[in-house]
């Protein structure tokens, strides 16, 4: 201990002076590095920015070209149109405006399309095998009506068909077969072999729907409707012959 040197004061200063020098330095070049990262940052964001708004502007430009229907001609033809049951043609014009391909109507008279001619209804004699809707008096106060299912009535010049083995009462024969929920009405189409599909039963079949045989026999369809079903010549079953 007695032989240890001791450092001058002037020059533990000078160390002290060197040190602090150099952490300047260092913070320093940490400092320039985060300001050129945030530079960078900020020059992306504007960037991106000024893309976004270049867009929008291209974007609220074409739109207001489709409003005002200003856009390029590009192509004419016909759209048909589905309404209420019945098909319209429509002449439409295809245009463009920058980013949007739209089409406009053409200003005229609308055409139904013919389309294919509809089945005739039957005619009231083509039913034979219907019977009139029991009068209300005839049934009495406490009778009952029975019909097998696939029975045929007929009431106020429309027929229907039980879907099921019923009864009617008094009641229900005052208020008509519409009423009665064993009952349907005839819903005035007419399938034939041409609405078979490839493999040879119909797509939907509606419980009302009546069938045209070759020979030209009609069938009313009774059972479950509105999915697909084999056509009287497969089975008979929930087919009853109506001619």
């Amino acid at each position: 201990m007695g032989n240890r040197k001791r450092q001058p004061i002037k020059q533990i200063r000078m160390n002290k002076k060197g040190e602090t020098l150099v952490e300047t330095i260092v913070s320093f070049v940490i400092v320039i590095i985060a300001l050129g990262a945030i530079t960078a940052l900020i020059s992306s964001a504007t960037t991106m920015n000024r893309k976004a708004q270049e867009k929008s502007d291209k974007i609220e430009a074409a739109a207001t070209k489709v409003e005002q229907n200003a856009g390029q001609d590009e192509a004419e033809g016909t759209l048909d149109v589905s309404i209420g049951g019945q098909t319209v043609a429509m002449e439409i014009k295809v245009k463009s405006a920058d980013l949007f391909t739209y089409f406009t109507y053409v200003p005229g008279e609308i055409e139904p399309d013919p389309g294919e001619e509809p089945e005739e209804p039957p005619d009231q004699d083509e039913i034979k095998n219907a019977v009139d809707w029991p009068d209300p008096e005839d049934v009495g106060e406490n009778g009952l009506v029975s019909f097998p299912m696939g029975a045929i009535v007929k009431y106020n010049k429309e027929y229907y068909v039980a879907v099921q083995d019923t009864h009617v009462t008094k009641a229900q024969a005052a208020a008509g077969p519409s009423q009665h929920n064993s009952f349907a009405k005839f819903t005035g189409t007419i399938l034939t072999d041409e609405d078979l599909n490839a493999s040879d039963y119909f797509d939907k079949v509606y419980t009302g729907d009546l069938y045209r045989g070759k020979d030209g026999k009609l069938y009313v369809y009774a059972g479950p409707g509105g999915s697909w079903y084999w056509p009287p010549t497969v089975t008979l079953q929930n087919w009853f012959e109506a001619s």
